[in-house]
């Protein structure tokens, strides 16, 4: 673990310090803020996210690889899929699990978390390499650490980059996943960002700041 950052209970919640910056109010998972709720009653099934994922296309079963603080997973459950969400940083997994495990406590996220989210402190490329063949996922998910300083600008996101650094094996996960997925994967980049290797995408869903590439199997150039 990262010795500028603790965990410690207070409230009975898993909290985040900076030891060099105590000044800060900690950091934990947060599924009841504002902007979170907000976010949940207007991601719907027209949203870029699900357009991507294709619940449309009547896809249930997604593996988000890279699943961090959860706010992604806790929207794709939303959605309807049912979720593995996958964190090989054990500090930030431990705040995600605790994040999760009060949102199963309050009714407004029971009702689509409940059976719906698994999370796996877990490196992704090897969950997916140990996966059976009747149990690959229709989509997965990669939402690779944004390289540009400017994604970076909230706390909570700051202290996620210098917790977890980079994501050099990025393009493993991202091939790793093209040759397990039953269906699509999809990469959120910011808009600065080039694509995640030199394959173009089947489909794109743009937005202001962000968008989804979403690579289609079978896929000829993905073998």
């Amino acid at each position: 673990m990262n010795q500028v950052y603790e965990l410690f209970q207070e409230d009975e919640i898993l909290k985040l310090r900076n030891l060099e910056a105590l000044k800060e109010k900690p950091y934990y998972v947060d599924f009841f803020n504002s902007k979170i709720l907000t976010q949940l009653k207007t991601t719907g099934k027209n949203s870029l996210l699900a357009k991507a994922c294709g619940i449309t296309k009547g896809l249930r079963t997604v593996v988000d690889t890279t699943a961090g603080l959860g706010i992604d997973s806790i929207m794709l459950a939303k959605l309807g899929f049912d979720v593995v969400c996958l964190e090989r940083n054990e500090m930030i997994f431990k705040l995600l699990a605790d994040g999760l495990a009060r949102a199963q406590m309050d009714d407004r996220f029971l009702k689509f978390i409940s059976g719906k989210i698994q999370a796996l402190n877990m490196d992704a490329i090897n969950y997916l390499k140990s996966l059976d063949e009747n149990f690959r996922p229709e989509v997965i998910y990669l939402d690779p650490m944004f390289p540009d300083k400017k994604s970076l600008s909230k706390k909570e996101m700051r202290w996620l980059k210098e917790i977890v650094g980079e994501d050099p094996d990025s393009v493993e996960l991202f091939e790793v996943a093209l040759k397990v997925v039953r269906n699509r994967v999809v990469v959120k980049r910011s808009q600065q960002n080039e694509k995640i290797n030199s394959l173009k995408p089947a489909i794109v869903f743009e937005g202001n700041s962000i968008r989804y590439d979403v690579y289609q199997v079978p896929c000829s150039e993905c073998l």
